[in-house]
């Protein structure tokens, strides 16, 4: 499928058609697979029984309801996701997920090593936090000691 999908343009366009589902409303998704699934050319047919089986379903004989897929459409669909300006993928969470790991050094670390390493992060975003500050001019906030004293002399 490979050669054919770089060799074909009229086959890689079919296979790109499949990934427009996604922004569709999902109450077309269902009608228009069938138009694409009817466009398919042979070659192409175990990845439209791929597609169908795993996110569209799979429709029943007699006009039944279609069978559900194993994915809901709701899961995957991202229409309302882009219309209302958020993300549509899990990508912010993967790169969380990416820093942690490389802050552990290991992929399951065991309680102690996790707050540790959670203790010592947060003691770096700090100093991040106001080195970028400082360097924009803003004003350092006063020590919590100094503006006890600071106060106190009013109180005598």
């Amino acid at each position: 499928l490979t050669k054919l999908y770089a060799d074909d343009p009229d086959f890689s366009q079919n296979i790109r058609s499949l990934a427009v589902l996604s922004f569709l409303p999902t109450s077309d998704i269902i009608s228009t697979f069938e138009q694409l699934k009817q466009q398919f050319p042979a070659q192409g047919q175990p990845t439209i029984n791929y597609f169908e089986e795993t996110y569209v379903g799979i429709k029943n004989r007699l006009s039944r309801p279609h069978k559900q897929p194993k994915f809901e459409l709701d899961l995957w669909n991202t229409r309302e996701n882009t219309i209302q300006g958020r993300h549509r993928t899990n990508n912010i969470v993967e790169g969380r997920h990416s820093r942690l790991s490389a802050l552990f050094n290991c992929k399951h670390p065991n309680f102690w090593k996790f707050l540790k390493n959670l203790k010592k992060n947060k003691e770096q975003s700090y100093a991040n936090v106001e080195l970028i500050q400082a360097e924009a001019g803003a004003r350092q906030p006063m020590k919590k000691a100094t503006t006890i004293r600071t106060y106190s002399k009013y109180f005598k």
